[in-house]
C-alpha cells in the first residue's frame, strides 16, 4: 500500500459546516538503542479559508519560560509552560497566526504600555513580521506596532517594538507572519481553547478562528523591567559530520540564536569531550543583532581513534549569565584519513507513477541533498505496481530488501547511525524522514575504496562501453560491483503531481542485479569493462535520450537484507561519444550533401540515418544549422560521413 505523508495512519473524517477535521490515529514504531518505543499520536487537521490545511506535529515539545520572567507580568491567553504542539501547513507558503484580546481581558491593564512581546515557536522561522493591531475584527484592524526580525528560534523569543502600544478601550490582536518551513513551526499549548486564543491565515487570506490545537503561544509584557529579558542565547544544534579525521583540525559549526532584542557581542561556551571540560570565550566579529542568529565555527582536533561524546552549553552572554543555558550533545566517530577517501553516497528510492505521495517524498530528498548533489548518486526504482519505467532488476532488489510499498528509500543499503530520527530499523524508510543532517552524516562517513567511471559511446552501432576502476585502501574480499545506466528528464504521468519529470530511473543493468564479483589485484586495484548495446526504447515506450543518461557504479556486499552495505559509489554522464572525425571514414566513397535542410546522396541508398554530434538520431528533414554524422546503406556496403547544415 502507499504510505500517507509522514504517518502510517487509520483515519476517519468528521465534517461540520465550517471546518473539516481529520483525526489521525498514528502508530509509529521506532527502534532506538535496541528498545522498541511505541508512540501513539493524534493529529488534528484544520482547513482554512484558502483551502490550505493546517496540521499538528506527532510529538509535543516542552518550552519552559526563562527564570528572568518571574518578576514580569504578562497578558496571555495561552499556558506558557504547557507542552507545545507544533502546527504547520507542510507547504512553503506564507502563514499568519494571531491571538485576539477582548476588552474584558484588556481592561485590568488599561493605560499600560506594551513594548515587548513573546513569541513561542516549535521550530524556527526566518524573516518574520510581528505585529499588534487594534480593532474588534482582526481582519479589519489597524496595525499599531510592527517589527520585522531576521530569526525567531524554537522556544520563546522576545521582540521589542520601536514605539510602545498603550492599552486603551480598543481590542488588540498580537500575531506574526512568515513563510512556513514545512516543519510545524507554530506552537500551541494544547489546552482548552479560549475565546480569541488562535486565528490562522495562509497566503494573505483573512484570519479564521481556530480551536483545534488550543491557544497560540504568544504574550504581551504589561509590567516589569524588559531588560530582564536581554542576553538570551540558544544553542540549537552543532553542524559537522558524524565522522571526523584523527589528528586534523576540524571546525564544528555551533548554531547560535539570539532569542532577545539586544545585540550580543560576546559569549562563553563550556564544552566537554568524553567528560573532559574546556571553555571557549567568544568575541563575535559581527554582533548578533536582536532576534537573529549566527554560526560559530569551533576548532577541534581529535587525537585518538575512538567514539567521542561532546556536549556544549552557552553559560555567559555579554558577560552575564545566560538565561537559557540548555545543553546540546553530539556523537562523533574518528577515523584514520590515511586509509580512507571521500564518499559518494547512494540513495535508492522505491516509487511508482501511481503513488500520490511520491512527489512530496522526492521534494524532501531534493531539499535534503541541496548543495551536496555532487556527492549523491541516485537510482529511482519503479516498483509500486508496474508502470512504464518498471524493470525486472528493480523488482528483484525491492523483493530482496523486503520493500513492498512506496515511497520508500535506502541510503547506502545500511542502517543509519542517526536512526533515532528514523522509523522502523532505519534500513528502508519513507523519504519524508530524510534530512540534511542524515545526508551530511552519511557523506562524512569515510570510504575505504575508490570508484572511478569512464565511458565511450559509439554512435553508429549504439554500443556503450563503461570502465569502472579504483583501489581498495584496506583488505577487501568477496565484494560486488554494480553498474547501472539511468535516464532522467522524461515527462510522464505521476499521481499526486502535474507536469512531472521523472529522473534517475534505471534502463540497463550492466551487471547482475546482485552485482558481479570485483577482481582485485595484489595491491587492491581493480579495473573492469562492461558493454551494452542500447535499444532505442526501454520499458513501455520510454525513448532513450543520450543527453539524459547517467552511469551509476557502486561497490557493495550482497549477503543478506541487513548485510549488503554500499562501500562507495560514483556517477558520471555518458561521454567519449564518437567524434565527427571518427565518422569521416575512408569508406565514404559516395557524396553526401545538403539540400533544403535535408541530407541527400548521389547514390542509390536503401537507408540514410542522420545523427547529431552528441549521438542522438534525428529526423532527416528540416535540419537545424550544425554538423551531423551520416550513415547510409547501399546494397551490401555501408558508408559513413559528415555534413554541415549552414
Amino acid at each position: 500500500m502507499c504510505q500517507w505523508g509522514l504517518f502510517f495512519s487509520t483515519f476517519a473524517k468528521i465534517k461540520n459546516e465550517q471546518t473539516n477535521f481529520i483525526f489521525i490515529l498514528t502508530f509509529i514504531n521506532i527502534t532506538m538503542n535496541k528498545f522498541l518505543l511505541s508512540l501513539i499520536a493524534t493529529a488534528a487537521v484544520c482547513t482554512c479559508a484558502t483551502g490550505q490545511t493546517f496540521m499538528a506535529a506527532p510529538q509535543a515539545q516542552m518550552y519552559n519560560a526563562p527564570m528572568a520572567e518571574e518578576d514580569l507580568t504578562w497578558l496571555q491567553l495561552c499556558n506558557p509552560n504547557a507542552q507545545a504542539s507544533g502546527v504547520g501547513t507542510q507547504a512553503e507558503i506564507e502563514l499568519g497566526a494571531a491571538a485576539h484580546f477582548s476588552t474584558d481581558v484588556l481592561s485590568p491593564y488599561k493605560g499600560k504600555e506594551v513594548s515587548v512581546v513573546a513569541i513561542c515557536l516549535n521550530t524556527p522561522l526566518t524573516d518574520a513580521t510581528v505585529f499588534i493591531s487594534e480593532g474588534e475584527d482582526i481582519n479589519n484592524a489597524t496595525t499599531v506596532a510592527e517589527k520585522t526580525v531576521g530569526y525567531l528560534a524554537g522556544g520563546w523569543n522576545y521582540v521589542q517594538f520601536d514605539t510602545p502600544v498603550t492599552i486603551g478601550d480598543a481590542e488588540l490582536s498580537l500575531g506574526f507572519k512568515a513563510i512556513d518551513t514545512k516543519n510545524f513551526p507554530l506552537a500551541f499549548d494544547g489546552q482548552s481553547a479560549k475565546t480569541g486564543g488562535a486565528y490562522l491565515s495562509t497566503d494573505g487570506a483573512p484570519f479564521v478562528a481556530d480551536s483545534q490545537f488550543g491557544n497560540l503561544m504568544v504574550r504581551m509584557l504589561v509590567d516589569g523591567d524588559p531588560t530582564a529579558l536581554e542576553n538570551i542565547l540558544t544553542l540549537s544544534s552543532v553542524e559537522g559530520g558524524m565522522y571526523q579525521p584523527k589528528d586534523e583540525e576540524v571546525e564544528l559549526g555551533l548554531n547560535i540564536a539570539n532569542n532577545s532584542f539586544n545585540d550580543v557581542t560576546s559569549a562563553t561556551i563550556v564544552w566537554t569531550l568524553n567528560g573532559t571540560e574546556d571553555t571557549e570565550d567568544i568575541i563575535f566579529d559581527t554582533p548578533i543583532t536582536g532576534n537573529n542568529f549566527t554560526v560559530y565555527n569551533l576548532p577541534v582536533t581529535f587525537t585518538e581513534l575512538e567514539n567521542v561524546e561532546l556536549t556544549f552549553k552557552i553559560t555567559k552572554v555579554n558577560g552575564v549569565d545566560n538565561k537559557s543555558a540548555g545543553t546540546v550533545s553530539k556523537s562523533i566517530k574518528t577515523y584514520n584519513p590515511e586509509n580512507t577517501t571521500e564518499r559518494t553516497i547512494l540513495i535508492e528510492k522505491f516509487t511508482g507513477q501511481g503513488c500520490p505521495n511520491c512527489p512530496a517524498g522526492e521534494q524532501t530528498i531534493l531539499k535534503s541533498i541541496a548543495n551536496a548533489e555532487d556527492r549523491v548518486a541516485r537510482i529511482d526504482h519503479h516498483t509500486y505496481y508496474t508502470d512504464i519505467f518498471s524493470i525486472d532488476e528493480s523488482a528483484n532488489i525491492a523483493s530482496f530488501f523486503g520493500i513492498s510499498s512506496a515511497p520508500q528509500c535506502m541510503l547506502d543499503r545500511r542502517i543509519q547511525e542517526d536512526r533515532v530520527n528514523l522509523p522502523s530499523n532505519g534500513l528502508a524508510w519513507h523519504p519524508g524522514y530524510m534530512t540534511k543532517d542524515i545526508v551530511n552524516n552519511a557523506i562524512s562517513k569515510p570510504a575505504e575504496i575508490t570508484v572511478d567511471i569512464e565511458s565511450y559511446y559509439e554512435v553508429l552501432n549504439r554500443e556503450l562501453t563503461v570502465t569502472v576502476s579504483g583501489q581498495a585502501l584496506i583488505d577487501m574480499k568477496d565484494k560486488k560491483i554494480n553498474v547501472v545506466l539511468t535516464q532522467s528528464g522524461f515527462a510522464a504521468y505521476q499521481s499526486g503531481a502535474s507536469n512531472w519529470i521523472h529522473n534517475d530511473f534505471p534502463i540497463v543493468f550492466f551487471t547482475d542485479y546482485k552485482g558481479d564479483a570485483v577482481n582485485f589485484d595484489a595491491d587492491g586495484n581493480y579495473s573492469m569493462e562492461f558493454k551494452a548495446t542500447l535499444a532505442e526504447k526501454y520499458g513501455q515506450n520510454v525513448k532513450v535520450d543520450l543527453e539524459q543518461l547517467k552511469i551509476v557504479a557502486f561497490i557493495t556486499d550482497w549477503n543478506s537484507r541487513y548485510d549488503s552495505e554500499v562501500y562507495n559509489a560514483a556517477f558520471a554522464k555518458v561521454d567519449g561519444r564518437v567524434s565527427v572525425e571518427d565518422a569521416a571514414s575512408d569508406n565514404a566513397t559516395i557524396n553526401f550533401y545538403v539540400a533544403d535542410n535535408k541530407v541527400m546522396t548521389d547514390a542509390e541508398c536503401e537507408m540514410i540515418e542522420v545523427y547529431s554530434v552528441s549521438g542522438a538520431k534525428v529526423e532527416n528533414d528540416n535540419l537545424a544549422k550544425g554538423m551531423y554524422i551520416v550513415r547510409a546503406i547501399a546494397g551490401e556496403n555501408e558508408y559513413t560521413g559528415k555534413v554541415v547544415v549552414k
